[in-house]
């Protein structure tokens, strides 16, 4: 007979399987860059930071792609449950992705303005 605690740990695992399931293959692009202060940052750094920004936003690209074609691939089959998950982690996405656009665009303002003055 299974323990309580094997029960919930159980239930956990299921669950966590059930949500892979949902987004299928699509792997997430990971943890978004770290932009440097513009009104202290080297140009070098931005520069750097620049292409991690654009690596960032192309797996950003990547991920949404895969979610919409995951999405299409479950067709009539998609529950409200899976479509809610799919929908809400695109979304999140999108943000996180405009977020560290509209930061790196921050900065590079920020840059220019103590390089200027």
């Amino acid at each position: 007979m299974m323990g309580r605690n094997s029960f919930l740990g159980s239930l956990l695992l299921f669950g966590a399987l059930g949500a892979n399931a949902t987004l299928g293959d699509c792997e997430p692009p990971g943890a978004p860059p770290v932009v440097p202060d513009g009104s202290v940052a080297s140009e070098e750094a931005l520069a750097e930071a620049s292409g991690e920004v654009r690596n960032f936003v192309a797996k950003s690209q990547d991920y949404l792609a895969c979610l919409e074609a995951r999405e299409a691939e479950l067709g009539a089959s998609i529950t409200d449950e899976m479509q809610t998950e799919i929908v809400t982690t695109y979304n999140a996405s999108v943000e996180t992705m405009q977020e560290v656009a509209d930061n790196f665009n921050e900065q590079v303002r920020r840059f220019r303005e103590q390089s200027d003055g």
